[in-house]
């Protein structure tokens, strides 16, 4: 069953030149219980595309002219005010990946999550902080009944991160978007938050839109990968297909750019250029100028996102078996 459905959603952004696109016809779904990681570069639209659930994109600045998001099949850009705010942190939680801007440095945690959980339920002071020591020590903060009584300077960043899942998870949300909320931290604490979110997930029977640009947490985390370019979805595959198997240049990219251990030949092989400015994509594919692999047709036939093996989707114009081989030969002379 689809927890979340995005169709077709198109966000435009008001600039000094006037509006551009930012999203441009992206769909998605996430199934109850499922995983699902967005990833790719900087500036793809990736956060865009997350916030856009809540409508947490500030308005009228970013404007939603096409499109639905369902969750549990309720339109999302056409709820009352009052609605999508019951919805926000009690059917949908979000996760930032900031926790010292996301916390307020002037009040106790435990004071933050009771006013969160009272936002969202009919409970008294009491039982909300009953419910907040409860969470805090689902996330296996150490000492949770004293850290209710601290101020989030008192706390490390990795604790701080704990205390906003602790926070999103304290109304029971059925759907749980994380937005890179593992940059700041550690490698060490990255790992254990990562297995936190996988723990809870599985307690909590939560849907978890996991925003991302870290292959590594993709590889640990999701059951199925979407691949953003340029404001919209260019590969979506499960995640073992997509790692083993990527059928699009870009994400091959991707993969190819990830750090390698002395044994692999070590550094790194960049994806030349950069992405294109806002909006100013181009006829074809957006990818083409930096495609290794282009052909003069990429630059003029937009791409359509389309089932190639099973479940595969990619956006690509080349033929499906050219490009498995093609992507043997590069990896082949990028060994040498």
């Amino acid at each position: 069953m689809a927890l979340l459905e995005v169709d077709d959603l198109h966000v435009t952004v008001t600039t000094e030149d006037g509006p551009a696109s930012v999203i441009d016809g992206v769909s998605l779904r996430v199934d109850a219980g499922e995983t699902v990681c967005l990833v790719g570069e900087s500036g793809s639209g990736k956060s865009v595309t997350a916030m856009s659930v809540l409508r947490l994109n500030p308005e009228p600045a970013f404007a939603y002219p096409r499109g639905a998001i369902r969750v549990a099949g309720v339109d999302t850009l056409r709820m009352p005010a009052r609605q999508l705010r019951a919805t926000r942190g009690g059917t949908v939680a979000m996760v930032f990946q900031d926790p010292t801007t996301s916390l307020n440095p002037a009040h106790r945690i435990g004071d933050q999550i009771v006013e969160a959980i009272r936002a969202h339920q009919d409970m008294s002071r009491a039982d909300a902080r009953r419910r907040a020591l409860e969470v805090l020590t689902d996330v296996a903060i150490a000492e949770p009944g004293r850290r209710l009584d601290q101020y989030p300077h008192q706390l490390s960043g990795g604790m701080r991160q704990r205390v906003l899942i602790a926070m999103a998870l304290a109304c029971r949300p059925r759907l749980l978007i994380a937005d890179e909320p593992t940059t700041a931290l550690d490698v060490t604490t990255q790992a254990r938050i990562l297995q936190l979110l996988r723990e809870l997930g599985a307690k909590y029977e939560l849907a978890l839109l996991l925003v991302t640009h870290d292959l590594g947490v993709v590889a640990q985390m999701a059951d199925r990968v979407l691949v953003m370019y340029a404001g919209r979805i260019v590969e979506a595959a499960a995640s073992r297909d997509l790692f083993y198997d990527p059928l699009m240049p870009y994400t091959d990219g991707l993969l190819n750019s990830r750090p390698r251990g002395v044994a692999d030949g070590g550094g790194l092989t960049p994806i030349p250029g950069a992405p294109p400015r806002l909006g100013d994509w181009g006829a074809g594919c957006r990818f083409a100028p930096r495609c290794r692999l282009a052909e003069a047709r990429c630059r003029t036939e937009p791409p359509a996102l389309t089932a190639a093996d099973g479940g595969h989707l990619r956006a690509c114009l080349l033929d499906v078996d050219d490009v498995r081989a093609r992507r043997l030969v590069h990896r082949q002379a990028a060994a040498r």
